[in-house]
């Protein structure tokens, strides 16, 4: 539960607006209609499987997660837990498919996003863990309980991600991900390039996006601008990501300071839900780059010694004294066979 003098100050912050998940707001009033919906997608995922239900006795060490609770049945509280962790893994599910019914009702089910994050709207990560190996990963044995890493511009850069203009594509907003083989390097999958639209930023560039994202909101289709939106948020963190886009050549930095378009794009997605993300398939390439050996080694030793001129004076000093000390060494240790 939250602390009483957090939840004060702004209580509907922590309050479900349509789904509980766990114990603690089991009796809100506000949170009964979506019961029936829970079930639904509990029935969905189950009709799926063919193989008989794993049975668990964890029930003891799930109740001693919550404290204050109203006392439930171990089946009562048992039901409970299968219930919003199979909710849980299908709601994900039929929303990184783009789900039509999901596009339909896409104020719902941003309204059900916000209330999965919330504190005290919760179940314990071994229990949704569990209940996803034997559902999911059954089902989809390549599947992963965890997202892909989000890399920003500079770490792409690092690990040797090339970015180009996308002036070709067929949709002006398309983000591309190619990779290129080099037998004579050692990155076996090859390095990638993103290929992505020229973004011009300028001071009414998060006034077009708002109104062009909220339109999107009440379509039906793929959300073209939002997921390029969204791709941006995740590029750029701070004003050094900027920068290395401009380097890049496929950003136009027109709003004064590298800092000042930092901050409107990662302000651009703050209430934008990633559903139908239309870019999944483009940031899972990328993740599954920098995680292998090189690209991640490279990445460490930029960070750590190339991230500064003063690291690299300090590496190169470090360096030279090293070299010294072993020519030191060597001269001064007597040859074999020698006496005094």
């Amino acid at each position: 539960m939250v602390h009483s003098s957090v939840r004060n100050l702004c209580p509907r912050s922590f309050n479900p607006r349509v789904v509980s998940i766990g114990p603690l707001h089991r009796e809100d009033e506000n949170v009964q209609a979506f019961e029936g919906q829970k079930a639904t997608y509990l029935n969905r995922l189950l009709h799926r499987l063919k193989s008989p239900q794993e049975e668990k006795d964890s029930i003891h060490e799930i109740q001693a997660c919550y404290a204050g609770i109203k006392i439930y049945g171990d089946v009562e509280f048992a039901k409970m837990m299968v219930m919003d962790a199979c909710f849980i893994l299908e709601f994900i599910q039929r929303n990184l498919k783009s789900d039509e019914s999901i596009s339909r009702k896409m104020l719902l089910a941003q309204s059900v996003i916000y209330d999965l994050v919330l504190l005290e709207n919760q179940i314990p990560f071994f229990v949704l863990d569990d209940i996803f190996r034997c559902t999911f990963l059954k089902l989809y044995p390549d599947s992963t309980l965890i997202d892909s890493t989000i890399h920003s511009a500079v770490e792409l850069d690092r690990a040797g991600v090339n970015f180009k203009p996308n002036r070709d594509a067929k949709s002006p907003m398309a983000i591309d991900v190619k990779l290129h083989s080099f037998p004579c390097f050692p990155w076996p999958r090859g390095k990638p390039t993103l290929r992505m639209p020229v973004l011009r930023v300028h001071h009414f560039t998060e006034l077009v996006l708002r109104n062009l994202m909220a339109y999107e909101m009440c379509y039906r289709g793929c959300n073209y601008i939002t997921s390029y939106a969204i791709s941006m948020d995740m590029l750029v963190d701070t004003q050094e990501d900027i920068a290395k886009l401009v380097e890049k050549k496929v950003l136009v930095n027109n709003m004064g300071s590298n800092e000042a378009a930092a901050d409107m794009i990662n302000n651009i997605c703050k209430q934008v839900v990633r559903v139908n993300f239309g870019c999944d398939e483009e940031w899972k390439e990328l993740d599954n780059y920098c995680k292998g050996y090189w690209p991640k080694n490279m990445v460490w030793l930029k960070r750590t010694y190339f991230s500064s001129p003063w690291n690299i004076v300090a590496l190169v000093a470090g360096t030279v004294l090293f070299v010294l000390t072993v020519v030191q060494t060597f001269f001064t240790i007597k040859p074999a066979g020698s006496t005094d």
